[in-house]
């Protein structure tokens, strides 16, 4: 009896099947560590028809239910067939896929069409006769296309989607109304992931017969996708001003996820009724944030034309209504002027200015808004501003031509930075970048040099100020490692001191 059990599970080519399946299994938990789930579940399924051979001889042996015990054997055999079929074509088709990058699908038929020879392999071996199944064939194919002709169109489309490279998982689409990353292929239907956290189930007939559109996907190109803003000028300024302002500030902006290259760009689209039509062009290069990217690039452009004084075309229309309330306008001027001398008595390095002082610098103050990551300052330009901070946070940084970055200061209100640049006229030696939204006031030499003129014995605390600035920056250089110019290493009080009367003409008044 106990041959017999072992008759019934150890059934005649069943070394090969157990020594292939344990040389493509283990092959496949080395190279394709990802398939490890899948794997050992096959497995599992496989030892369990194994455990039902042995049930199946128990039962032929001990109870003698002989016929049926034959065809729950075959069930098993059948289930050990499929299982070794399946991870056999899952091995080789990683092995073609890595090397050709076929359709996802034709793992699935291929699968699927070992099944079917396999079956009519067993049902021969049974003794099936297939006269009759070949003589009915051609009915029963025409009668399943045509109750299925739906399933089937989408089962084609599937295939066809994944042969000709139509679409591949990873890509973003656009069809209808819904944009989304392709997450997966299958027989019926496409799934699409969009960034407001759904799935999107598309038929795959649907992609077959409408026109979709694949982004950010260009030939020998890394993923990018152009966007654009449009906004209005007023019709004050002059277009390659307005251009050259929002090139300018945003080129050298730090977005997150806007792509360096291929460079945005600003173009004049139209204009009407005295106002320009703009189009900020630019490319992201991150998708899946393209709302946050927008974002920040509007909010840098707003900056960036307040900054400059140019109004939007709306802006210059409201302004154009409040200006004809006269005392409207003296009040909102006294209110500023009042504000601005509130932040210049609370920097230190206006603190022994007098009133009289304080009110000349604040007829020159320009208001000057960053958003987040915006360069304030550039490395080797040569603007000739102080800039009082009046809400937000800005770091300086050293860059060095090799592109190591060492932090100089940190700035928070009401600090004063960019004092080299107004007081000596000579280029930024560093970077100030926005670390928050940041709102400060600029002032230019015109302003200072009016106050400076009428009290030149001011020159020598601002030079004393200079020093200890020029002194910090030679610290940062020496751990960068880079050699300090001479005279940065060498310079003192009565050199600043003449740089600053120089520039500004003290010497002769």
């Amino acid at each position: 009896m106990l041959e017999e059990i072992l008759k019934s599970a150890w059934y005649d080519g069943i070394e090969i099947v157990l020594v292939a399946l344990a040389i493509f299994s283990v092959c496949m938990a080395i190279y394709r560590p990802k398939q490890r789930d899948r794997l050992f579940r096959d497995l599992r399924i496989f030892l369990m028809a194994e455990c039902g051979l042995v049930i199946c001889g128990i039962l032929r042996s001990f109870v003698s239910l002989t016929r049926f015990a034959e065809v729950l054997g075959e069930v098993f055999i059948f289930v050990q067939g499929m299982m070794f079929i399946r991870i056999v074509g899952r091995f080789l088709f990683e092995l073609l896929y890595t090397k050709y990058r076929l359709p996802r699908i034709l793992e699935d038929i291929v699968i699927i069409v070992g099944y079917f020879v396999w079956a009519l392999v067993r049902l021969r071996y049974a003794g099936a006769d297939f006269t009759g199944i070949v003589t009915t064939s051609a009915l029963i194919t025409a009668v399943v296309a045509f109750s299925m002709q739906d399933t089937l169109g989408n089962i084609l489309g599937g295939l066809a989607l994944q042969i000709d490279n139509s679409i591949n998982i990873g890509d973003w689409i656009k069809i209808d109304d819904v944009i989304g990353r392709v997450v997966d292929i299958g027989w019926r239907s496409t799934l699409v992931e969009t960034n407001g956290w759904e799935t999107v189930v598309i038929p795959n007939s649907a992609l077959m017969k409408n026109r979709f559109r694949v982004l950010g996907r260009v030939e020998g190109e890394p993923v990018k996708w152009r966007c654009a803003v449009e906004f209005e000028g007023d019709g004050e300024t002059q277009p390659d001003l307005v251009i050259q302002t929002v090139e300018d500030a945003l080129g050298g902006a730090n977005i997150e996820g806007l792509a360096k290259n291929p460079p945005l760009r600003c173009v004049m689209a139209n204009f009407a009724s005295g106002a320009g039509r703009y189009i900020l062009q630019y490319w992201v290069s991150d998708i899946r944030n393209v709302e946050l990217v927008e974002s920040s690039v509007r909010r840098h452009l707003f900056a960036a034309l307040q900054r400059a004084g140019i109004q939007l075309a709306a802006q210059s229309t409201t302004n154009m209504i409040v200006r004809q309330a006269d005392e409207y306008d003296k009040s909102k001027d006294t209110k500023e002027t009042s504000r601005r001398m509130d932040v210049l008595k609370k920097a230190e390095l206006f603190q022994e200015f007098s009133d009289d002082e304080l009110n000349t610098l604040a007829q020159h103050l320009v208001r000057a808004p960053y958003a987040r990551g915006e360069i304030i300052i550039q490395q080797g330009s040569s603007p000739r501003f102080l800039f009082l901070l009046t809400k937000g946070d800005v770091e300086t940084y050293l860059a060095s031509p090799e592109g190591n970055r060492c932090t100089v200061s940190a700035f928070s209100p009401p600090d004063t930075f960019g004092e080299v640049g107004l007081m000596t006229g000579e280029p930024r030696e560093i970077n100030a970048i926005a670390k928050t939204n940041v709102e400060c006031y600029r002032l230019d030499k015109a302003g200072f040099g009016d106050v400076l003129r009428a009290r030149p014995e001011l020159a020598t605390k601002i030079a004393q100020r200079l020093e200890a600035q020029r002194a910090l920056l030679a610290n940062v250089r020496a751990k960068m490692g880079e050699a300090v110019a001479t005279q940065h290493s060498e310079s003192d009080h009565a050199d600043m001191l003449a740089k600053v009367t120089r520039f500004f003409g003290l010497g002769h008044d």
